[in-house]
Order: structure tokens, then C-alpha cells, then sequence
């Protein structure tokens, strides 16, 4: 789940910075498993909050997120992602830019070609996302970090924990928030990419070479600033094992809403 704090926090949409003066590449990633998911929808948001089309290679080249606010045209080279165009609203390009074959910046460009935001990537000895450091274009002065996604993983690969910094940066405070994921099943994961978005009005990117979660965690404990929360998740598969439902019970550990419970919903269709 995407914590209810991270959703509400509006951000202009011209985003896309992050840096590391020396960026290590990794070694060959891992090969990309490819289910070609069609459509997200979550409870309480415009739906489909994640829409899919792909080519005869399984390779994503229309994406939209939340009822079409921002629509995106994936252009591929050599087989890997060399930009997203956001074709409707503000019409940015996201271009991806390798290191000896490998993603390392993404930079973020409005349609002056101006880099607005550059985005920094950083992997662990097992080649698995380490870092995602996103940075501001602050006037003529460079960049500023804005906020920070860190990565640990299980033994069997899955996600264990991340870790969201936010900067004070302009109305944002200085915040982090933690998230683990515990008692995954055997099941391919629907919406792990997800977690590479978590603020309704960033831009989406997109990372296919790389999965966060391959299976499906049944909880999830959220720790750090603003109000906690624990989630039990349960899933429905249809017959090739792929959710098709998640729910989610929420109980709330500290603030306001302490002891208090709701459920979350998010639903998933598949290209066959």
C-alpha cells in the first residue's frame, strides 16, 4: 500500500533530479520477468490508477496513471527504455541514461528542454535498486536533493524494507517514512512498480529490468514520521496465479486514529 500521508502530498509535476558524482553501474541485471499487467485500480482514486499497453515483445510503450492525467509513449533503443514522452499534460521526457549498458540517470525535461529534475540510480553487490535519489532544479543555483528511496532485500531477492527521506524542500518538511514487507507468497507480484511512485503527481517511471517484489507480500509495517499503521494483506489469483484482488485490513499503530482499522482495495487485470 502507498501510505495515505505520501498520497496526499501535492508536487508540480515538472520533476526529475538526483545525483551521485560517481554513480556505480552494476554487472549484467538480472533478466526481466514479463507479466503484462493492463490495469490498476485503487480504492478512492481515479481509476484505472495504472493502465498498460504493450508490443509483441511484452515491452510497455503506453502507460497512463489515474484516469489519464499523465499519459506516456515509451521509446525503446537497443531493447532498453531511451525515454518516456508524456504526451498530455505538461508534456515532459524522462530520458534514461546508461552506464556500460546500464540505467543510471533519468533526466527530466519540460518542453523547453530544460532539466527540471534529474533522477540518480544506484545498485547493490547483487545488482538490486540500492539508492533512487531524485533532485530539484533550484533557480540558477543547480540542484537541491528533494527526497531519497533506499532498498534491502531478502535472501530470495523480495523487497524487506524501504526506507522514503524527504527533504525540506519549498512547502515539503523534512520526513522519513519506513516500510517492511513481511510473509511473501509464491505468487508473480502485481503492483511492486508502484512503489517507484508513491505521490499521485510525480511523474511515473518505469523500470522493467529490475523487480522490487517478484511475489506478493501478505503484510506490511510502516514506521517512522507521521501516523504508523501495520496492513495484512489477502490476495485473489485467477488461474494462471496472478492477483486479480488485494485487500488490505490497516490498522493504525500511533496518532489520532490509533486502534482504528480500515480496508484498502486495489484490483488488477492481465493481457493473456
Amino acid at each position: 500500500m502507498k501510505a495515505p500521508y505520501l498520497l496526499s502530498l501535492a508536487i508540480l509535476f515538472t520533476i526529475a533530479s538526483c545525483r551521485k558524482d560517481h554513480p556505480t553501474p552494476p554487472g549484467n541485471p538480472p533478466a526481466p520477468v514479463k507479466v503484462r499487467l493492463k490495469d490498476m485500480t485503487e480504492k478512492n482514486l481515479p481509476s484505472p490508477s495504472y493502465h498498460f499497453e504493450y508490443n509483441d515483445s511484452g515491452d510497455i510503450i503506453h502507460a497512463s496513471i489515474y484516469s489519464g492525467l499523465l499519459v506516456y509513449n515509451v521509446r525503446y533503443a537497443d531493447k532498453k527504455i531511451s525515454r518516456m514522452e508524456e504526451a498530455m499534460a505538461n508534456r515532459d521526457t524522462l530520458q534514461y541514461l546508461y552506464t556500460n549498458g546500464n540505467l543510471t540517470v533519468i533526466l527530466v525535461k519540460n518542453v523547453s528542454q530544460v532539466v527540471t529534475r534529474r533522477c540518480f540510480i544506484t545498485y547493490n553487490a547483487s545488482n538490486q535498486l540500492q539508492e533512487v535519489e531524485w533532485q530539484l532544479r533550484e533557480g540558477d543555483v543547480g540542484y537541491i536533493i528533494e527526497r531519497t528511496q533506499q532498498f534491502s532485500y531478502y535472501p530470495d531477492g523480495n523487497l524487506k524494507q524501504l526506507i522514503h527521506h524527504f527533504r525540506a524542500v519549498g512547502p515539503q518538511q523534512d520526513a522519513t517514512f519506513i516500510s517492511n514487507y513481511e510473509d511473501y507468497d509464491d505468487k508473480p507480484n502485481a503492483d511492486g512498480f508502484s512503489l517507484l511512485h508513491p505521490i499521485q503527481l510525480t511523474h511515473l517511471i518505469l523500470l522493467p529490468e529490475f523487480r522490487l517484489q517478484a511475489n506478493n507480500p501478505r503484510k506490511e509495517i510502516a514506521t517512522g514520521d507521521g501516523d504508523n499503521y501495520e496492513v495484512t494483506y489477502k490476495y485473489t489469483y485467477d488461474a494462471a496465479g496472478r492477483p486479480t484482488v488485494k485487500t488490505g485490513d490497516l490498522l493504525w499503530t500511533s496518532g489520532p486514529k490509533k486502534g482504528t482499522h480500515f480496508e484498502t482495495l486495489s484490483t488488477f487485470s492481465w493481457y493473456d
